[in-house]
C-alpha cells in the first residue's frame, strides 16, 4: 500500500487503532500540522480520536468534518 495514494486512510487507522509509538512515528514524518490538515476531511473519527487530535493540534473542534456532519442514518432497532 503506497503511502502518498492512500494517506489519508492510514493516517484515520493510526489514529484510531495506532499505539503512541504508532502515533510518534506518524508525527516524525508527517508533522502536526498535516496530520490536523488529513484528520480535519476524514468523514469517521470516533470521539475520543476526534477530541485528541483536536487538542493536540489546537485546532478548534468545528474545522473537523466528522464533527459539523453526522450520520443521517440512526439505528434502526430500538434497544
Amino acid at each position: 500500500m503506497s503511502f502518498e495514494a492512500h494517506h489519508a486512510f492510514i493516517v484515520q487507522r493510526i489514529l484510531a487503532y495506532g499505539t503512541l509509538a504508532d502515533f510518534e512515528l506518524l508525527r516524525k514524518h508527517l508533522g502536526l500540522k498535516r496530520i490536523a490538515e488529513i484528520a480535519k476531511g476524514l468523514r469517521n473519527l470516533d470521539q475520543v480520536t476526534l477530541h485528541f487530535v483536536a487538542t493536540i493540534t489546537h485546532t478548534p473542534l468545528n474545522e473537523f468534518r466528522c464533527y459539523t456532519s453526522t450520520q443521517s442514518l440512526t439505528n434502526s432497532i430500538d434497544f
